[in-house]
């Protein structure tokens, strides 16, 4: 755990974006990320958390939940 709390606080993601100079610009409203989805034309993580508050833990039962999530 000290070993951890010496760190500089940026995951490995970010220090490659810093390395690269690129700026992370992250979507902390629902509004922003609903737009991000939209452009992008993907759900991010919203169906593992639909999943997960589904109880849903396996393959099947996710093939069985996929079509009431997308309605």
């Amino acid at each position: 755990m000290e070993r951890l709390a010496k760190g500089d606080g940026m995951t490995q993601f970010g220090r490659a974006l810093h390395a690269l100079n690129i700026d992370l610009i992250c979507a902390h409203s629902s509004q922003a990320k609903g737009r991000v989805e939209r452009a992008h034309k993907t759900l991010q993580d919203r169906l593992v958390k639909e999943l997960r508050l589904a109880g849903v833990n396996d393959i099947e039962a996710a093939n069985a939940f996929l079509p009431i999530f997308m309605a």
